[in-house]
């Protein structure tokens, strides 16, 4: 069985509902992939909780699409991303 321990620093009071499921989310996502043991070369990401509440935009902290955009960070780098130059021809013998 697969256990992961994941904490969020959060602010005294709690912080707001929509901060502490994205940090909650995010802190989980990367403690998952962090696990030599796990079971999964691909990840799918959903939400089914009732926080965050606020849809988007990305550039919104703590927004659902900013914790989605947080979570792909974590699942696959931004230079992972990023399109990469073709190979040189292979040359003939």
């Amino acid at each position: 069985m697969l256990a992961i321990r994941c904490y969020a620093r959060l602010t005294p009071s709690g912080g707001p509902p929509s901060q502490s499921a994205a940090t909650r989310t995010i802190n989980y996502t990367q403690g998952y992939l962090m696990q030599p043991q796990r079971l999964s070369e691909y990840a799918v990401l959903e939400q089914w909780q009732p926080f965050p509440n606020v849809t988007g935009p990305e550039t919104t902290k703590y927004s659902s699409m900013w914790m989605a955009a947080q979570c792909a960070k974590a699942i696959k780098p931004d230079d992972a991303l990023t399109p990469q130059p073709p190979p040189p021809p292979a040359k003939m013998l």
